[in-house]
């Protein structure tokens, strides 16, 4: 997640404007600094992307989920709802506490929190949240960071974040424009920025906890391990669409989603994502092992 490193607080960092322009993304921002976080070393990006389907094991009736279907993915969980190409979204919000993550001292491990836009069938996503990962000697110090991304544009660092945090992402959609907004109303930071995407569907509409991509200097990619993070617990999801207000997940056509490694001709699950609750607006995905890096 690369990005000029910030220094200070909110109230001293230098205010600056940016144009990206990437895969059919313009980007325009007024933010402020975005802070440096070290990863594991020789790891040159980091990239919070569409789904990823596993491969020979698209979908399970767990019991969890009673009969619904839940989705098998190797790098998201939780849930993903469509619409029809009549009634695109233009919304998606939602609200989590941060959860803390344990670090063991393995490297490459991150967990992404985030909603967003599109992704679950195609090649862009509009999105934004929170990413967990383990930094400093020995990759035994937890650190927070919220980020903004407009894939294929890399992700954008914009503060960091407290474990136990308040975090409310949103990101919307109005003549032609995005806007992706994140404030974590524990401190009282809050990041907004625009952009235009030409290609970009609004097909979808996500609420996700992620294991991202990681690629080293030397171009290798791979699917970082997920960390230890307890509990994820996601409410007042949200979405809207052209046609009609926001309303919870429950309101559309919606897949719950597992997170899961593939183990020669099986998968272990890496986290399981519960049902909705009775409100159709909350769920919570549980973490169950850290995998290992899974080569892309």
């Amino acid at each position: 997640m690369p990005g000029p490193a910030g220094g200070g607080g909110v109230s001293r960092i230098a205010r600056w404007v940016t144009a990206v322009v990437m895969g059919g993304v313009v980007l325009t921002v007024v933010a402020g600094s975005v802070p440096a976080v070290a990863t594991t070393a020789g790891v040159g990006g980091v990239t919070v992307g569409p789904m990823l389907r596993a491969p020979g094991h698209s979908r399970i009736t767990a019991a969890a989920q009673g009969s619904q279907p839940v989705l098998l993915s190797t790098n998201w969980s939780g849930y993903a709802a469509t619409t029809t190409a009549s009634a695109k979204f233009d919304s998606v919000q939602g609200d989590f506490v941060q959860p803390a993550i344990v670090c063991t001292g393995a490297p490459a491990r991150f967990a992404a929190t985030w909603v967003g836009l599109d992704g679950f069938k195609d090649q862009t996503v509009e999105q934004d949240g929170t990413y967990a990962t383990c930094t400093g000697r020995g990759h035994k110090t937890p650190t927070y960071v919220a980020w903004y991304e407009m894939y294929p544009a890399g992700s954008v660092n914009v503060f960091t974040v407290n474990a136990g945090d308040e975090i409310e992402p949103a990101v919307t959609y109005a003549d032609g424009t995005f806007t992706l907004s994140i404030a974590d109303t524990t401190s009282g930071q809050s990041q907004s920025v625009t952009a235009t995407c030409a290609k970009c569907h609004r097909a979808s509409a996500e609420w996700i906890v992620e294991r991202p991509e990681l690629c080293t200097r030397k171009g290798d990619c791979f699917l970082a391990g997920l960390p230890d993070f307890t509990t994820d617990t996601m409410t007042a999801d949200t979405a809207g669409t052209d046609a009609a207000a926001p309303a919870p997940v429950s309101s559309f056509a919606n897949s719950p989603i597992d997170m899961i490694q593939p183990v020669g001709t099986a998968v272990e699950l890496l986290d399981q994502t519960s049902p909705l609750d009775p409100a159709g607006t909350t769920f919570s995905a549980t973490w169950e092992r850290a995998g290992g890096r899974l080569p892309l």
